[in-house]
């Protein structure tokens, strides 16, 4: 969230486009839920997790 507070504040998104901004958070939130889930199940593994 405080990367897409600062693209608005330099001026990504504009006030006339008021869904870009939900969009971008929407956007953001997907891809770095997966990266997420990648590093936790790589940790998880590395550790010898055995209870999935």
């Amino acid at each position: 969230t405080i990367f897409i507070f600062i693209l608005s504040l330099v001026g990504v998104f504009y006030p006339y486009n008021r869904g870009a901004l939900f969009t971008a958070l929407v956007v953001i939130y997907a891809l770095t839920s997966g990266i997420a889930g990648y590093t936790a199940t790589s940790t998880y593994l590395q550790l010898e997790g055995t209870n999935w």
